[in-house]
């Protein structure tokens, strides 16, 4: 079989539909007619480099490392635009290159350097641009393999060879445009010229190369999207003299007409029997919902896309003519691998899209793709990037608006790209809800500048789905008493501003000085209004989610004004209707979903909370139905799930109940209700008794886990010398510990070598390599493994540990992932003992350390202690076991029966008290035990 994998970014389902009834798109339509077609939601942030990584690997981004548009250069001094060589993660080229499979991939982004795959790679740079010389050599890197770079330079269209014969396919009138005063055709040219160059890469590899996949990225509807979109939305008024906005409103269509005519192209070379997938990562606001201003951030732009791009496929053995539901970016990679027969790894976030099949047996998932060794045609480790190629790609992000235009000062400029970059992670994780790490990079963020209401504004989120209250009101209070100050200073620069520089005479500057000038005076006027709706809707959201009936009373006429407002966008209008709801008024919350409904069909969102409000009013069939219309777009909602199954309960269906329920736990191993709810329905069943206990006991451990952490509030500081103060009681010990990761953790020099020792004896088998060989500080070895000391970099290796123990570093242990079940074993040292110890290692070693003295070293730890406490606290879930170094060395036997009982049978407890020799334990040179 061979598959031909077309991207059309931005591509959306409610500007196609049209054009498909009026049969202007047929080869999409006959698609369409031998396969199947659905929703493809998107992740947030909807960024096209991030998504389109999500696609290829099938992970959210804080598991491939692609955060955002731009990247530093490897000395730091310098932005470029994003490469493919901070990727961390496999794309399907590379599993199916380690598969015999020969790949073409064309455009995809980022895919710069091209990678040296089987088959060929045209990188996201090979188009020319408007400045480009039309002579310009490829940039290195675009072509693999090299031999194909002369051939395919040919191709490459320059903006200026479009003529007014194709200019007249998108704008029927052109020629009544005055092209001195309107740039618009010049802009319009650029888009077709890049679009065409992609086209004539791909034609020409996939009718003269051997390939089983080829993949095929197109910006243009995109790119089309944001410059034009407004003339088709009718949102666009020119000034008194300008072109007549109806000149541009047959741009959008032409410009998907133009991408069906090309995948006819792409089909017919491919040939009858190839299977085909068409996609996009997100969708593209085409009506009413397209925003009139658009943030002054860097990434701004992107509020004018929709949560829903396109999902086509025709192949062998998927069903004919009919609609899927549930589709999101994160399935693409998982599918194509089921279309060749090959098995996701359970390290991807998405699934197979099953329900496409005829037949609905799936391969079973092995632990991870990366773990596979073989030649998979990515970079060599030591491969560098062109920065020069990078600096000159970057003029067309900034020219798309996506991103800011770097400041004079190049340090500067590289230090908001970094910042921006953990901005867009920080999303990515509460779109994971993985809300410790989003709240971590968060809080940073505001620290260094907090005067950016948007770091604010998701913090808040985090700590307001923690139930952390009063971390919410004592950051409210911050910003109201701050904010007014906010407000007076960047009215102050924006009157100098203006003064220095009207904007009259702001058109004798360079075109980006011009562009950077101006983005910096709309930051500053977003903040002259001292962000009172923003703080006024956060007060809100706190004062409903503590729910007193104090709060409550309070919160009422707030949302009065609010809802009194004469235009509401969606946004605003969701947030009236899940308040009202939770104030108990159903019928006012339904008048803001159906009014969402009424200009955004797709909104699940409001699906869901109708579903929610039938449900609680008895009205079952209702809700279930309201429910599989949101599940139908967006999969992903255990609750919803939960309460679809409670829905089909009450109305008697009790096989599809308990599947729901049992999807939404598979979704949220955590959702209590849940459990009781299938244990509840499971007791029905004579013959499932046993089962339903299972649940009780689940929901009940829940709860207890639950109770404990509200109940347990963390000190200031830590206390290291003694007994931690996050230590909780570690429960029974696990039934299975196949599936258990046991974690050996501490400051280095805290003896967490000794305790790998101790479980190696005691029968648990350490995940260690023999990178790092025994010396005179640790005679008996180190019992490490080179994947854990890059764990904030890869998680992925960490299935093949379960029923094993490993050591990891205490600072590192934030990054455990939440997929896997842990025990932790934490060592603890008095500090000026493990300092001690550390010093001498490293003079051994001839080795300069930290720059910091004793004391300084000291409470770095100690913040990094402050720092694994918090993270402890929120993952209650995780039994901790301390172990003080001292205790282990005066008293192995007894340490050896706690574990024991810690880790349960079978364990060795005199074996493993054996591997203590206190002999071992020196004194440094300073007589501080080492």
């Amino acid at each position: 079989m061979r598959l031909l994998l077309v991207g059309w970014d931005a591509a959306d389902w409610k500007v196609i539909d049209p054009l498909l009834q009026r049969g202007k798109m047929p080869v999409l339509a006959g698609l369409i007619a031998s396969g199947v077609r659905g929703n493809n939601a998107t992740i947030y942030p909807p960024l096209s480099p991030m998504v389109w990584t999500s696609i290829a690997t099938g992970k959210r981004p804080s598991k491939h490392g692609i955060h955002g548009f731009t990247e530093p250069t490897e000395d730091g001094l310098a932005v470029r635009p994003v490469s493919n060589l901070g990727r961390k993660a496999k794309a399907f080229w590379n599993i199916l290159n380690q598969n015999d499979k020969r790949c073409v991939v064309v455009g995809w982004w980022p895919s710069h350097p091209a990678e040296p795959i089987n088959g060929a790679m045209v990188s996201n740079h090979f188009p020319l641009s408007a400045t480009d010389d039309p002579a310009r050599p490829m940039m290195p890197g675009t072509v693999t393999p090299s031999a194909l770079t002369d051939r395919l330079a040919e191709l490459r269209v320059h903006p200026t060879e479009i003529t007014g014969d194709i200019l007249r396919l998108f704008v029927p009138q052109w020629q009544m445009i005055d092209q001195e005063k309107d740039r618009s055709l010049h802009d319009l040219a650029g888009i077709i010229a890049e679009t065409m160059s992609i086209h004539a890469a791909a034609t020409d590899l996939i009718e003269s190369e051997a390939w089983d996949v080829a993949a095929v990225y197109f910006a243009g509807i995109d790119h089309f999207s944001h410059r034009f979109m407004r003339y088709h939305a009718r949102k666009r008024r020119g000034a008194k003299g300008t072109t007549d906005p109806a000149l541009f409103r047959d741009v959008m269509s032409g410009a998907y007409r133009y991408h069906d005519l090309m995948l006819g192209r792409l089909i017919e070379l491919a040939g009858p029997d190839c299977a085909v997938m068409v996609i996009s990562d997100h969708g593209f606001h085409s009506d009413s919902l397209l925003p009139d201003y658009i943030p002054a951030e860097a990434a701004g732009p992107a509020v004018e896309h929709r949560d829903f791009g396109i999902f086509c496929l025709k192949a062998p053995g998927v069903r004919r003519n009919e609609r899927i539901f549930g589709a999101s970016v994160l399935d693409i990679a998982p599918t194509i691998l089921h279309l060749f027969g090959l098995p996701a790894g359970t390290d991807m976030d998405g699934k197979v899209l099953i329900n496409a099949f005829v037949d609905h047996t799936l391969t079973d998932r092995i632990p991870s793709w990366e773990d596979v060794s073989g030649t998979d045609g990515r970079h060599p480790p030591q491969r560098q990037h062109d920065g020069a190629a990078s600096v000159e790609s970057l003029k067309q992000l900034i020219d798309l608006g996506y991103v800011a235009p770097p400041a004079g000062d190049a340090a500067t400029a590289v230090d908001d790209c970094l910042r921006e970059n953990r901005y867009n992670l920080a999303r990515a994780h509460m779109d994971a809800a993985e809300l410790d790490a989003a709240g971590e990079i968060l809080t940073s963020l505001i620290a260094h500048d907090g005067e950016q209401m948007r770091y604010h504004q998701h913090l808040f989120q985090c700590l307001l789905v923690q139930q952390r209250y009063e971390q919410c009101t004592q950051m409210l209070d911050a910003l109201d008493a701050s904010c007014p100050d906010i407000a007076r200073r960047a009215a102050a620069e924006l009157k100098e501003r203006r003064t220095k520089t009207p904007e009259k005479d702001l058109a004798q500057k360079h075109e980006p000085e011009i562009r950077r000038e101006m983005f910096e005076r709309r930051q500053l006027a977003e903040k002259l209004a001292a962000f009172t709706t923003e703080r006024m809707l956060m007060r809100c959201s706190l004062l409903l989610a503590q729910g007193r009936p104090e709060d409550k009373a309070a919160v009422r006429p707030l949302l009065d004004r609010l809802a009194a407002r004469k235009a509401l966008r969606p946004p605003l209008a969701m947030f009236l209707a899940e308040s009202y709801a939770q104030l108990g008024m159903p019928d006012q919350a339904l008048e803001f979903t159906r009014r969402i409904r009424r200009v955004d069909r797709d909104n699940w969102r409001a699906l869901a909370l109708e579903a929610q409000i039938h449900h609680r009013a008895g009205r079952h069939a209702e809700a279930a139905n309201r429910a599989v219309d949101s599940l139908a777009l967006v999969y992903l909602q255990p609750t919803m799930h939960h309460l679809l199954g409670m829905s089909l309960m009450q109305m008697g269906e009790t096989a599809r109940a308990e599947q729901e329920l049992r999807v939404a736990l598979a979704q949220a191993p955590g959702l209590i209700a849940a459990h009781e709810a299938l244990a509840a329905l499971l007791r029905r069943d004579p013959a499932k008794l046993g089962d339903a206990s299972v649940h009780m006991a689940q929901a009940e451990s829940l709860r207890r886990k639950r109770k404990s952490r509200v109940a347990a509030a963390p000190p200031p500081h830590p206390t290291p010398a003694s007994v931690p103060a996050f230590a909780r009681d570690p429960g029974a010990p696990p039934e299975n510990r196949s599936q258990i990761i046991t974690v050996v953790t501490g400051l280095p020099r805290s003896g967490t070598s000794m305790m790998m020792q101790m479980l190696a004896n005691g029968g648990i088998e350490p995940f260690a390599d023999a990178v790092r060989e025994p010396d005179i500080d640790n005679p008996r070895g180190y019992f490490e493994h080179k994947q854990a000391s890059r764990l904030h970099q890869d998680s992925a290796w960490l299935p093949e540990v379960r029923g094993k123990a490993v050591k990891i570093v205490a600072p590192l242990l934030p990054y455990l992932p939440a997929q896997q079940q842990y025990r932790l074993i934490f060592m603890h040292r008095p500090l000026r003992e493990v300092v001690a110890s550390q010093r001498i290692m490293l003079k051994r070693l001839a080795l300069p350390g930290a720059n910091l003295d004793d004391a300084a070293l000291m409470r770095a730890y100690t913040s990094q202690l402050v720092r694994v406490q918090t993270w402890l606290g929120r993952r209650a879930e995780i039994p901790v076991l301390p172990v003080a170094y001292d205790d282990a060395v005066a008293d192995p036997a007894t340490i050896a029966v706690r574990l024991a009982q810690f880790l349960g049978a079978p364990f060795e407890i005199e074996a493993a008290a054996a591997a203590v020799d206190p002999s071992l334990r020196r004194r440094g040179e300073d007589g501080i035990r080492a």
